[in-house]
């Protein structure tokens, strides 16, 4: 359960599990929240201090200041990534103001950072301190390790090559690309070789098998729709039917995954009665739709420069913030 503000919200998501208890049995035990530490404070509220001693006697090569950091950052979860270390070259690499590599092969590991801004801004606020030369370091460290290549998967299109949503779903891949994502795309000829989804011939589609090993590897996906009907066209629900392959996965279906979707019609209601259908889709999948969602009504939307000019690529910008965060 996701909350708000910093300071409440425990609270917040406690009262919003509590009006859902009456239309969902797996909610009828009382909560724990209140008495459950988060993951590494399993200490005293006022136990700070004292958790700064136990890391500072087991390392006592690593200064103060950095101690004081760590215990606040991470708390007992210090302990995982620092280990056996007797020495600072233990931990490898240094980047500058106690960050090291041991710290950030924690943070691309466990914590889902993949880039150096996740790591000085969003991890640490280690950005306030370091250098333009420390930052270039920490950043090619994590290109040499790969962290900062964020792979997505773009499926849609219809039965006819260059249509209005297949240029849709081109301009938000462009604009992934262009912000240094990896992307494989499923468009009309993937979509339409590929065989109706539980069939025998599904089973031996490398087309198929390929969707769905993309989409396991996948930090984000980009779905896009026509409007047939008021829904989801038939040729886009069958590749994603596949993804029921990934239902038994360790990160089952599009579990933390963010979701951007574009929606394309003729008309106003069948478009965002599309968008809706496919953010229902992807929350029945675990994914993250993304604040933004396009439902274009307009031809020109997907035909000239205005979609390059700034509509389109928004719902990269949305996915983006997500997939980094």
């Amino acid at each position: 359960m996701f909350g708000g503000k910093i300071t409440t919200y425990r609270h917040l998501a406690a009262a919003a599990v509590d009006k859902l208890r009456p239309w969902l049995p797996v909610l009828a035990t009382a909560s724990t929240t209140d008495n459950r530490p988060l993951p590494g404070g399993d200490f005293p509220i006022d136990g700070v201090p004292a958790l700064q001693q136990r890391l500072q006697a087991r390392y006592p090569f690593i200064d103060p200041a950095t101690i004081a950091r760590l215990a606040r950052q991470y708390g007992t979860r210090a302990f995982a990534w620092l280990g056996e270390a007797r020495t600072a070259q233990d931990l490898e690499q240094g980047f500058g103001h106690g960050l090291t590599q041991a710290e950030v092969d924690y943070l691309t590991t466990q914590e889902w950072a993949r880039t150096a801004d996740d790591i000085l801004w969003r991890r640490t606020k280690l950005g306030l301190r370091l250098s333009a030369a420390e930052r270039a370091a920490l950043e090619a460290y994590l290109k040499d390790k790969g962290a900062t290549m964020i792979r997505l998967v773009a499926i849609g299109g219809t039965t006819k090559p260059g249509s209005s949503t297949e240029r849709a779903l081109g301009v938000a891949v462009a604009a992934a690309r262009a912000a240094g994502a990896e992307v494989e795309v499923f468009a009309c000829t993937e979509l339409v070789a590929l065989p109706h989804y539980g069939t025998d011939a599904a089973m031996q589609s490398e087309i198929g098998a390929r969707l769905v090993q993309a989409a396991r590897s996948a930090d984000g996906v980009l779905i896009a729709s026509p409007g047939y009907h008021g829904g989801v066209s038939a040729l886009v629900k069958n590749a994603i039917d596949y993804l029921e392959d990934l239902a038994r996965d360790d990160r089952p279906y599009l579990d933390g995954r963010t979701v951007g979707l574009i929606a394309t019609a003729y008309g106003h209601q069948a478009a965002v009665s599309t968008l809706s259908a496919l953010r229902t889709i992807a929350h029945a999948l675990r994914g993250w739709p993304t604040p933004l969602g396009l439902p274009s009504a307009q031809r020109p939307i997907c035909s000239t420069r205005r979609a390059s000019a700034g509509t389109m690529p928004c719902v990269v910008s949305s996915s983006w913030s997500h997939v980094r965060s």
